[in-house]
């Protein structure tokens, strides 16, 4: 009414006085402007519904550039779950393509607890205000070619007030990530069991076999000091014997000192410290173990060699324990770009997990020790094996 009535004023005062005098006149004129005035708005109500729709189609042509061009898998359904519109993450994170998925339902790729707890969180969302924030959980999904999927999913409730609620679904794989987290809570649980089997172990060497050699030589000193009456020549012999039996004890020790802290590595380097090992294997093991250091030998950082020396050392001990091996190769060679361990031997083998990631889980704690220790390096450690084909492991760290 306001335009109407601005627009009647400027016509009338438009008009000449000489052209309204007669009353039927002035009547009929204010009749024609008030019908130019109704029609002037009118087309300008238009005019701004016309500028508002193109507002709203550039608003929806955004959003839906948005939309497809996500990283994510993004759909949006009505209540029931039936979809409504989907993005090409999305069609790529289930396995269905863009067409399909519009003539599904949710319920088609989740499992059915899955699906149970979405339909109770979008119960809550609409029951509770303090719910109707978007919501964050894990569900269990089952692509087209049947592999199970773990997916972290966001839901956002979308209401009008003439128009039934929709859903929003944003959805994110994260089936190696929590595959990753299992396994490293894994792998920690069985660390500090080993760790204490290993203080165990170390503790029980030092008193069943260290401490009780220290306590008796001690004795057999004692007894030979207060004996007087002995030959030069028995107790030279008994010396002696007192002797071996210290440089026994020394070994002992040593072995174990070695076991915990490598001193050779410090003190000689890497290829020292794992020719100390290779020695160890074919000495007291029986086992053909051969050694090899193709290239340019160099110092690595202590890190780098900690690392290397224990996984080797891991290694050796798998195929002395494990293998059933009669052979084994240990080979370090230097390039500029790399140092590369490798280990192979012919013992018996395994089946490999298709994850590595999943050789805690499977009891194989000490690759996955030797799995870490690569990763601390910013190294690659590669294994390959079979039942019956030996087992090759390759470490390669970057320089």
């Amino acid at each position: 009414m306001h335009h109407r009535g601005k627009l009647y004023g400027l016509l009338c005062a438009s008009v000449p006085a000489s052209l309204v005098e007669e009353e039927e006149e002035r009547s009929l004129f204010e009749e024609v402007a008030g019908d130019i005035a109704f029609a002037l708005h009118k087309i300008e109500l238009e005019e701004e519904h016309e500028r508002s729709e193109e507002a709203l189609r550039r608003s929806e042509n955004r959003y839906r550039a948005l939309f497809d061009s996500a990283n994510d898998g993004m759909l949006v359904r009505n209540l029931a779950g039936n979809i409504i519109i989907v993005n090409s993450a999305m069609a790529e994170l289930t396995g269905y393509n863009i067409d399909e998925l519009t003539k599904m339902n949710i319920s088609q790729f989740l499992s059915a607890a899955s699906f149970k707890t979405t339909m109770e969180k979008q119960t809550k969302q609409l029951e509770d205000e303090s719910e109707a924030k978007p919501q964050r959980y894990e569900l269990q999904m089952i692509r087209k070619d049947g592999m199970e999927r773990t997916i972290e999913i966001v839901t956002n409730l979308l209401t009008d007030r003439v128009k039934a609620p929709i859903i929003q679904e944003i959805a994110r794989d994260i089936t190696e990530q929590k595959r990753s987290r299992e396994n490293l809570r894994a792998y920690a649980s069985r660390a500090i069991l080993a760790q204490e089997e290993e203080r165990k172990r170390i503790a029980r060497e030092l008193h069943d076999e260290t401490a009780q050699a220290l306590a008796s030589l001690g004795v057999d000193i004692g007894y030979l000091s207060k004996t007087k009456r002995r030959s030069h020549e028995e107790t030279s012999k008994s010396l002696e014997g007192l002797r071996d039996r210290t440089e026994d004890i020394l070994r002992g020790v040593r072995s174990l000192s070695q076991a915990l802290r490598p001193l050779m590595l410090e003190e000689f380097g890497l290829l020292a410290a794992l020719q100390g090992l290779i020695s160890d294997l074919n000495q007291q093991y029986g086992i053909n173990a051969q050694f090899g250091a193709p290239g340019t030998p160099r110092r690595l950082s202590p890190d780098v060699e900690l690392a290397l020396f224990r996984i080797a050392q891991e290694a050796l001990s798998n195929i002395w324990k494990h293998a059933r091996a009669t052979a084994c190769t240990l080979e370090v060679e230097f390039s500029l770009e790399k140092a590369r361990l490798k280990i192979s031997d012919n013992g018996q083998g395994f089946d490999l997990p298709k994850v590595m990631d999943d050789l805690a889980r499977s009891g194989k704690l000490g690759l996955t020790g030797m799995e870490e220790r690569a990763r601390l390096i910013g190294g690659t450690l590669t294994i390959w094996s079979k039942p019956g084909k030996g087992t090759t492991l390759v470490l390669e760290v970057p320089q």
